[in-house]
This record gives C-alpha cells, structure tokens and sequence, in this order.
C-alpha cells in the first residue's frame, strides 16, 4: 500500500545524518535532513513573508553546524510537507504548514506544489 505523504514526513529513520558533500556541492560536511526539520521550518514563515529553498538550506546548514544541506533532499521534503499540508487541509484541519510561502530560487512558485502553487 502506498504511504501517505504525513507517513513520509513521519517516517522513522537514520536522519538527520551528516556526511561528505560531493565535490559539485562544494565537498565538506554536509546534512541529510529529517523531513520534520524541515516542516518545523516552513511553519516559522509567517503571514506576508517568503522564503527559498537556499534560505531553508542554510538555516539547517548552521543549525547543524555543516557546509551545507543536501539540495536534492531538501528539495524532495520540501515537497513532502506540501504534499502532508494539503492532506491536514481536505481533513479539516486548520493550521497546516504554509508551504505556498516557500519558493524556489528565482523567486517562482513552485509547480510541484499540490494545485501548482
């Protein structure tokens, strides 16, 4: 059976995990993040702010006290917690993570958010 996307963002496993970043990423240690990590975040963005992807990266990147935080997971979770946000949302529930706040680089919405937010 498929898991759910509030499955994924729960899931028990080795992370967060620090390792060596490849040499494209700029080498050094560098954070695999829980998925929770980066939902806790997403939920700080308050009403009328934004924030990047890189901006939440380098938030978890010092938190950490590494390089840098893994682009392509960080990437994915994000997309995670849009994915569990827009579950809580057809549940009901009111206070959901306000993923529609996080863009990505250039300042665009991000098309793979749930209804192409």
């Amino acid at each position: 059976m498929r898991k759910t996307a509030r499955e994924k963002l729960h899931i028990q496993n080795d992370l967060p995990k620090i390792t060596s970043a490849p040499p494209v990423w700029g080498g050094g240690r560098m954070l695999i993040p829980h998925p929770t990590e980066v939902d806790a975040l997403i939920r700080t963005v308050g009403k009328g702010k934004l924030v990047t992807l890189d901006e939440i990266r380098t938030v978890l990147a010092r938190k950490h006290g590494v390089d840098v935080c893994c682009p392509m997971t960080a990437g994915i979770f994000v997309n995670v917690v849009a994915a569990a946000a827009e579950e809580d949302r057809v549940k009901g529930k009111r206070r959901i993570a306000p993923y529609w706040r996080c863009l990505k680089r250039n300042g665009e919405l991000n098309p793979k958010f749930p209804n192409g937010y």
